[in-house]
């Protein structure tokens, strides 16, 4: 069995180098007229060329910027930038500063380059630890991505040579495929973009010795004259030609290039550095030949491992072969559309390991999910395995009143890693169009993630919820007229039984139109089983809806819902209060006797549920006259007979709620939002069994209508309609705490 290999360890000599040519890194983003790094070593003549075609020659201490294109000829120059990546080109090397932004602690600082010639080498500085992912060389050949490491290249025409030297590892990739090396002194070669890098293997010496040569020897024609060579440690008043002596805080170039060398006696010089302080992890041999082996999957894995390389990861890419048992794991990642030319989405995954059950959400922005994007849910083996994955969703409206329904399943599913950091899916489904099912859209998606945080698990057992909703039904074709306004008025009319420990959840919708009560919603069946439902926390659930023929009653002509477009799901933003969960639901059926195509549909349909305050405590708080102040947030939207459904914004709820059996007003407050106040106001006692109703003095007709949660009644939650003078029409949940 092979030891451990000994880190490497920087020397005196070329840690006193590193340290003086460091500086204080400019903040904020550069432009072509700042300076993004500086000379700190050069030998020869060295031209820097701007986008003006404007070229320049550098001299020590001079500044470089933003898209220049150096050109080393037959010299040689070490660079270091704001954020003390160093960079090293040899003779006959062509580089351009493509894009630069560096700011302390900002993860969209980056730095990329473009090398169409020559050699180099390069030790990433503080981007490459804070935002590893936008660190990337560009050749002609493929791309080196960097994770806080050292690598030296070649290119010579289309052709590149890569060796890693140190740190946690890099990449290269092109079109035709990827490799990752993770052990100093392995190196690949990509002989043309049309062809993949080749497997990681151990350089030889004598690669290892062409390597230094054309990044530390005198270039060609050149002669070995000490004194043609500078570094920023040099001044005239402190070079050795000016006053024969030496700084004993500085080295001149001459005493770098002859005090190491390498086992074989070869001068390494100032521009080699084959030990940097920079190494955090060592890599067995063994341990890269098992990498290669994960590395020759192609197609949608070989994707995944790409994007994921691009997020960060620096796990195993070895497939999981087990997983946790307990704890609730959030994974961010990118999702990659495998037909078209999209840019990446953004997706979280929660995943919990006590049942087994996984959620994939995609995201408008990284933390921030649309109300109207898909979502899936699946289940997880013993082995990492991800499958039974159920796409649901809807993109909305096209413009010409066509809505489609998301529907899909994944193909591949894995974990990675033998601690579970990445995971891996390949989808594809179809985008189906809810007014004509036979139009179709084939779709097929690839999505990485990582892990970004883990918490407990404190969920378990099973709990019967009930809540209250509201469901907007607009006609496809002519949305701003006709529209339903399903609610109800009963918690038990919205049930759910949630099984935490199965990861799954059922239950039923029942309710009525506000506008005509002759329009109903009657037993709308919630979830189910494994491929119907899931269950993750209490703030993160799922399900499709389902029903009879008879489940949608309009004038008391009978008809079903489609079999597509029906589902509900919790919602990314903040909790309306404790105790209670909230979320949206769509749904589409075809109206009986007229045939037209309804949706029930985001923003308007809106659902608010949780584990009610048992009927004996409510009855003591009848007993004991007690008050109490509800305060929270609410959500809603907002139309007229010929506008449409708009969102509304900044819901609060404010709600005085008194028990006593004989108070005048036992409700009072308002739920307010930035585009209306609503005043809230009761008559009717609060019940033990049925909670509380009001309605809003302002309207001409409305209802308010909500229950208690929390083992002591510590929150109040539900409904509320209103339709005002002027015909504009209010619709939402609400939830306060006391």
């Amino acid at each position: 069995m092979m030891g451990a290999m000994k880190p490497y360890k920087i020397s005196i000599k070329q840690f006193t180098i590193i340290v003086i040519f460091l500086f204080t890194a400019l903040t904020g983003f550069a432009d072509q007229n700042m300076s993004i790094g500086k000379v700190v070593a050069i030998r020869g003549e060295i031209l820097a060329e701007n986008t003006d075609s404007i070229q320049r020659v550098l001299s020590i201490n001079a500044s470089v910027f933003l898209n220049d294109t150096i050109k080393t000829r037959k010299g040689r120059i070490q660079l270091i930038f704001n954020d003390n990546t160093l960079m090293t080109l040899g003779n006959n090397t062509e580089i351009k500063l493509t894009k630069y932004s560096w700011k302390p602690e900002d993860k969209e600082s980056a730095m990329e380059t473009r090398i169409e010639e020559g050699s180099f080498r390069i030790m990433g500085g503080a981007i490459t630890r804070i935002a590893p992912d936008n660190f990337k060389t560009h050749t002609p050949a493929g791309t080196i991505g960097i994770r806080g490491s050292m690598y030296a290249g070649m290119v010579k025409g289309t052709s590149l040579s890569v060796i890693f030297q140190g740190g946690r590892g890099i990449y290269i990739k092109n079109d035709m495929g990827l490799v990752a090396i993770t052990e100093p002194g392995f190196g690949t070669q990509v002989k043309s973009p049309d062809q993949a890098p080749e497997p990681p293997r151990k350089m030889t010496q004598e690669e290892l010795r062409v390597f230094e040569t054309v990044l530390a020897a005198n270039p060609e024609n050149t002669p070995s004259d000490p004194a043609s060579d500078t570094t920023a440690s040099e001044t005239p008043e402190s070079s050795s030609e000016s006053s024969g002596t030496q700084p004993a805080d500085s080295l001149t170039e001459t005493e770098a290039l002859s005090s190491d060398s390498s086992p074989d006696g070869a001068p390494l010089g100032l521009f080699s550095t084959n030990e940097i302080s920079d190494i955090t992890e060592t890599v067995l041999a063994s341990t890269q030949a098992t990498l290669n082996t994960t590395l020759a999957p192609t197609g949608a894995e070989q994707e995944m491992l790409s994007i994921l390389l691009d997020l960060g990861y620096t796990g195993s890419l070895t497939q999981s072969s087990f997983v946790p048992s307990t704890g609730i794991w959030v994974y961010s990642g990118k999702m990659k559309n495998m037909i078209t030319s999209e840019s990446l989405q953004n997706m979280k995954f929660i995943v919990n390991w006590d049942n087994g059950r996984i959620i994939g959400l995609e995201e408008i922005s990284a933390g921030t999910r649309k109300i109207d994007t898909g979502f899936g849910f699946g289940s997880i083996s013993s082995s990492g395995t991800i499958s039974g994955l159920r796409i649901l969703g809807s993109d909305g409206a096209d413009g010409s009143g066509i809505i489609r329904a998301m529907t899909g399943n994944e193909t591949f599913g894995h974990f990675y890693g033998a601690d579970q950091s990445g995971l891996g899916l390949a989808m594809e489904g179809y985008d189906i169009n809810l007014q004509n099912p036979a139009n179709q859209l084939f779709w097929k998606d690839i999505s990485a993630a990582v892990v970004s945080s883990k918490t407990v698990n404190t969920n378990s057992g099973t709990e019967s919820w009930k809540g209250f909703f509201t469901g907007i039904a607009e006609d496809m074709a002519s949305p701003n007229v006709n529209r339903r306004i399903f609610t109800n008025d009963s918690a038990g009319d919205f049930a759910l039984t949630i099984n935490k420990d199965a990861g799954t959840l059922s239950g039923s919708l029942s309710g009525e139109d506000f506008l005509n009560a002759a329009n109903q919603i009657t037993g709308l069946t919630i979830g189910g089983g494994d491929s119907d439902s899931v269950y993750i926390t209490d703030k993160i659930m799922g399900a499709s809806l389902s029903g009879s023929s008879s489940v949608i009653s309009i004038n008391g002509n009978l008809g079903g819902v489609k079999p597509y477009g029906n589902f509900m799901v919790t919602s990314d933003d903040a909790p309306l209060s404790t105790y209670t969960t909230w979320g949206y639901w769509e749904a589409a059926y075809s109206e009986p006797v007229t045939g037209k195509n309804y949706h029930i549909h985001v923003p308007g349909s809106l659902w608010i549920a949780g584990n009610p305050t048992l009927p004996a405590t409510i009855s003591n708080l009848i007993g004991t006259l007690f008050t109490g102040i509800y305060t929270g947030k609410a959500e809603g939207v907002m139309f007229d007979n010929t506008s449409q459904m708009t969102r509304m914004t900044n819901g609060t709820t404010n709600l005085a709620i008194n028990f006593d059996s004989a108070a005048s007003t036992p409700v009072t407050g308002n739920i307010s939002f930035t585009e209306v106040n609503l005043p809230v106001t009761s008559s009717t006692p609060v019940s033990s069994t049925s909670g509380f109703s009001a309605t809003i003095s302002s309207a001409v007709s409305s209802a308010v209508n909500g229950t208690f949660y929390g083992p002591d009644a510590e929150a109040a939650a539900g409904n509320f309609s209103a339709t005002m003078s002027d015909g504009k029409q209010y619709h939402g949940i609400f939830a306060g705490n006391r």
